[in-house]
């Protein structure tokens, strides 16, 4: 482990970050107190730096900002963060998640498949349940 300054993508002051020699880490921003997450390759270094942990899917849409990715968010805070399996999964996905989206960054015609195979679907079904949810049906 080592540590490295790095931008805060949400508002672009130096924050230093405690490097692990792969997988992801995340640390708060002094600045602005938004988490940073970041993607290790397998040899320690640095591939990414995200707002968020939503590794894969903001690979596969190309920004943390797309509506889908909201919505898959949404769909961990909601159905998976309240249960203590769904933290299991979700603390699966923060483990291995940064590697599949380094993987994906190389195979873009893998990532296009995945986002419409599973996370155009996947987060559909979110905000559907969400407008559902905010009429009382």
């Amino acid at each position: 482990m080592y540590t490295q300054e790095i931008v805060c993508p949400s508002c672009g002051n130096l924050a230093i970050v405690n490097v692990p020699d792969s997988g992801s880490a995340t640390t708060p921003c002094k600045h602005c107190g938004k988490k940073i997450a970041i993607a290790v390759d397998e040899h320690g270094k640095v591939t990414r730096v995200y707002e968020n942990k939503c590794f894969v899917a903001t690979v596969c849409y190309g920004t943390p900002h797309a509506p889908e990715v909201e919505a898959l968010r949404r769909f961990r805070d909601l159905y998976l963060m309240p249960y203590r399996a769904g933290r299991g999964i979700v603390q699966l996905y923060y483990r291995y998640s940064p590697r599949v989206a380094i993987y994906l960054e190389r195979h873009p015609t893998l990532a296009t498949l995945i986002r419409t195979l599973v996370l155009d679907p996947l987060s559909r079904f979110v905000a559907e349940d969400n407008n559902h949810a905010g009429r009382g049906t």
